[in-house]
């Protein structure tokens, strides 16, 4: 019985934090944004094609997470053709407690555009979570012509 209580005053608790979240920003300046950090090591590891270390950023929807290899193979099919020549970061828009919006300039093949990446927080089960809880953030959806904008 005290296990229920327990966790019924921690989601309350969890529920009035969230109810108190304020949206905002931060930049790359920013020393503690944890969105903006993945980010960073995203566009690294796309650059450098390291597939399997980038597909460890996609979001997955499956009750059976995919392995190393299934997320290699995956994005290097999605990436393999848009080589990411440099990126710059504008800033990070916090929509709440568990998602993030990311401004950038990527040039790809070439090509500067904008971009607007979707991060969301998760934990080892990618069940979206609040990000003052333990996890990881994740790009969702992930396959590149999905955030790249013609219009830089």
């Amino acid at each position: 019985m005290e296990l229920r209580v327990q966790l019924y005053r921690q989601l309350q608790d969890d529920k009035a934090r969230r109810d108190q979240f304020q949206p905002y920003g931060c930049t790359p300046d920013s020393a503690n944004c944890g969105a903006l950090r993945a980010a960073e090591d995203y566009f690294d590891r796309w650059g450098k094609k390291q597939w399997a270390l980038l597909g460890a950023y996609f979001m997955q929807f499956t009750s059976a997470p995919s392995s190393t290899g299934q997320l290699a193979r995956e994005a290097k099919d999605l990436y393999e053709d848009y080589s990411l020549d440099g990126s710059s970061i504008q800033r990070v828009e916090h929509f709440s407690s568990m998602g993030a919006q990311l401004h950038a300039s990527l040039t790809v093949n070439g090509q500067t555009h904008n971009a607007e990446l979707r991060w969301l927080h998760v934990d080892h089960e990618f069940k979206v979570i609040d990000e003052w809880e333990s996890g990881h953030w994740v790009l969702a959806p992930h396959g590149p012509l999905t955030f790249i904008k013609n219009d830089a």
